[in-house]
């Protein structure tokens, strides 16, 4: 019994290493931050990552790779969209930003099946063609863990 724990365990932490290698090797997902954004970013999806790993613990292996990579595309997709509306947020027109911001929200049902709650567009408030890359940044971080914490 101990063994098979042990060995549950060590497939988790293999599935979790893989994961977040895929993220962190992937320079697309990040190539619009600065070094401390995409450290940032990354934390955060790592800590996801990991979390939704654990998940895989009492699956086949095959189920869990299938779980895993699926998981991992939608993580990837989540962040090339952060990446990019964090580079282009505040040069858009208002209708553009909405279809950006809700492609953003669209990712992330997809990541998580959780419906975004509407009101978090407003935090991108028409202002944010003012706003420099980090003040995008910490706008759509801010939108992120309101996210995480409303799933």
């Amino acid at each position: 019994m101990i063994d098979d724990e042990v060995q549950a365990l060590k497939l988790l932490r293999l599935r979790q290493r893989d994961a977040a290698e895929q993220l962190m090797t992937n320079s697309r997902l990040r190539d619009n931050l600065t070094d401390g954004q995409a450290e940032m970013l990354l934390n955060w999806a790592l800590a996801f990552v990991n979390q939704r790993a654990n998940q895989t613990v009492a699956m086949p292996d095959e189920a869990a790779e299938l779980f895993m990579e699926e998981m991992v595309t939608a993580v990837s997709r989540f962040l090339r969209q952060f990446n990019q509306l964090a580079a282009e947020l505040a040069h858009l027109d208002e209708e553009a930003a909405s279809f950006q911001v809700q492609q953003l929200l669209s990712n992330w049902h997809d990541l998580t099946g959780a419906d975004p709650v509407s009101y978090l567009f407003e935090l991108l408030a028409p202002e944010r063609q003012t706003w420099d890359n980090e003040a995008v940044f910490q706008r759509l971080i801010l939108i992120t863990q309101e996210l995480d914490e409303n799933e």
